[in-house]
């Protein structure tokens, strides 16, 4: 059985489904998935929780936390290296850029 949560959406400050790790699902949000997860992940980069040269849980990690696919984590992963974010090392993970792992 599932059960849905609702809370106040920053977006348009209506109640809106909540996931069970607390990622709102606007229901008026035009945003994609992957827009999401990446908008989150850019976050958890910028206030420190991931630090440079950091690595990130594997995609099948990240789409059981953001309650999603691992291809809409991967697309995620793949924009934010694309910034310059993140820097992916096939058979190694995915890094937080600027580090041992991470740099260029």
């Amino acid at each position: 059985m599932t059960i849905a949560l609702y809370d106040v959406c920053e977006h348009c400050e209506e109640s809106c489904l909540a996931s069970p790790m607390g990622i709102m699902e606007c229901v008026r949000s035009s945003e994609l998935p992957s827009e999401r997860v990446a908008a989150d992940l850019r976050r958890r980069v910028q206030s420190g929780e991931w630090a440079a040269g950091d690595q990130l849980p594997s995609v099948a990690q990240l789409a059981e936390h953001y309650a999603t696919s691992r291809t809409t984590v991967q697309k995620s992963v793949r924009k934010l290296a694309a910034e310059g974010v993140l820097v992916t090392r096939h058979g190694w993970g995915t890094f937080v850029a600027g580090g041992p792992q991470g740099d260029h």
